[in-house]
Formats: structure tokens, sequence, C-alpha cells
């Protein structure tokens, strides 16, 4: 009995760190996706506001001019970053979560 309990408070473990890998992947994603809305946005502010500009809406090119693109490429990357701080904040959470677990059981690392 005490070996199924042991290997259920391994598998727990497993699960808890698999789930924080998964959110620093996603951390990661998010913030090339933030660096890349930074470079539009930073590339489109040196032209004129009346210049065509192209955005992908829903999988549709659409044309608009600079100056309505940059604000939604501006909102939309202080999005991004409110998204981050979220993922950031959960991330810490389940690493202290993980630590006190590995700590309880007194679980060895690899």
């Amino acid at each position: 009995m005490a070996d199924v309990n042991e290997q259920q408070v391994v598998a727990q473990y497993k699960g808890m760190r698999t789930e924080i890998r998964q959110l620093a992947e996603k951390l990661a994603e998010l913030e090339l996706e933030l660096n890349e809305h930074q470079r539009v946005a930073e590339t489109l502010k040196s032209l004129e506001g009346n210049r065509r500009a192209f955005r992908m809406v829903g999988g549709v090119l659409v044309e608009r001019t600079v100056a309505e693109v940059v604000p939604a490429v501006v909102s939309n990357g202080e999005g991004i970053q409110k998204v981050m701080g979220q993922v950031e904040e959960l991330l810490k959470q389940k690493e202290a979560a993980a630590n006190a677990w590995q700590t309880k059981y007194n679980i060895k690392s690899q």
C-alpha cells in the first residue's frame, strides 16, 4: 500500500513540474509575440498617419491606415503584457506549490 501512495506522490509532483514547464513555455511564447508587436509599433510610428498599412484580423488581411493600425498594435501589446503578468504570477504560485510538495514528501530531483 505504501508503494502505491509513494507512486501517487511522485506522479503528482511530476504533473506539477509538467504544468510549470508548460507555463514557462507559454510565457516565452508571449514574450516573443510582445517583442513582435513592439517592433511593428516602433516601425509604424515613424510613418505618416495616412499611409496604407495592412493588418491581419482573424486570418484575413485588412487594409487600413497607419493611424488606425498603430493604436490597435499598441493596445494588443499592452494586453499581451497584462497576460504575461498573470502567467508569471501563476507560474510563481505553481513553483511554490511544487517546492512545498517536494519538501513535504522529501522528493529528490535528478
